[in-house]
Parts: structure tokens; C-alpha cells; sequence
């Protein structure tokens, strides 16, 4: 997987962008390897959020439980992809899981503010204490 990355990022340096074979075989090696975070994470930094999501759902189905990480992650990049609504959606599940932290409701707020949703990201910041999640000073 080393020597894989490290091709990857040899072609990047030298202009040649990832293509789709590149990316599904990144993901693919991340998850023969039982690297399911990783694989996750990737996908989220190459703005293939369907596959991410796809990803995240088969690691919940398995039995494994994505952290807070690769949930926000997944959060921005849906942000990203101008998809609101599957961030909001992921955002409520897990809040309900309890995966969620302070992170996750400052990523919402943030990204609700940017789309000039003032209000509903004050309504955010009022769930967020009523979950016992402290503030902090950038929220």
C-alpha cells in the first residue's frame, strides 16, 4: 500500500491527476488491507462522497463503527458537494449514536452560516448545549 501511495503521489506531483482506476484501487487496497477508516477517509478527500457514503454504510452494516473522524469527514465532504441535506441527515444519526462531538456540530454551523442559514444555525448551536456539548469559542 506504501509503494502504491507513493506512485499516486509521484503522478499528482508530476500533473497527472487521479483518474477513477487510481482512486477505486487506492480504496480497494485500503480495504483488503481491513483498513476501512483510511479507505473512508480517502474518499472523502477525493470528493467521491457516493463512495465514501457507500463505504460508511457497509462499515455500519459490518458491524463496525466509524469514529468521529470519518464522520466528519463525511459531513464536509457532503457540504462540499453542495448535498445539505445528507449532511444534515448524517448529522442527526449521529448525534442520536452518540459519535458526534464538538467538531461535528461546529462543521454544521459553519456550513449552515456559509449558506446563509443564520437561523437554523442558531437552532444548531441551541441543540448543541441542550446534548450537553460545551461550545466552544468558535461556535
Amino acid at each position: 500500500m506504501v509503494d502504491a501511495l507513493r506512485l499516486k503521489d509521484e503522478m499528482v506531483s508530476n500533473g497527472v491527476r487521479m483518474n477513477l482506476v487510481v482512486a477505486t484501487s487506492l480504496m480497494k487496497g485500503y480495504c483488503v488491507k481491513g483498513d476501512l477508516d483510511s479507505a473512508l477517509n480517502f474518499c472523502c478527500n477525493t470528493s467521491d462522497v457516493k463512495k465514501g457514503f457507500e463505504l460508511y454504510t457497509r462499515m455500519k452494516n459490518e458491524g463496525i463503527k466509524p469514529n468521529v473522524y470519518n464522520v466528519n469527514s463525511l459531513i464536509i465532504a457532503f457540504f462540499e458537494g453542495c448535498l445539505i441535506d445528507e449532511a444534515k441527515k448524517l448529522f442527526d444519526e449521529v448525534v442520536e449514536t452518540g459519535v458526534a462531538n464538538v467538531f461535528t456540530y461546529n462543521n454544521l454551523i459553519s456550513w449552515l452560516c456559509k449558506a446563509d442559514k443564520v437561523d437554523e444555525a442558531c437552532g444548531v448551536l441551541d441543540k448543541m448545549s441542550k446534548d450537553g456539548i460545551s461550545p466552544m469559542i468558535v461556535s
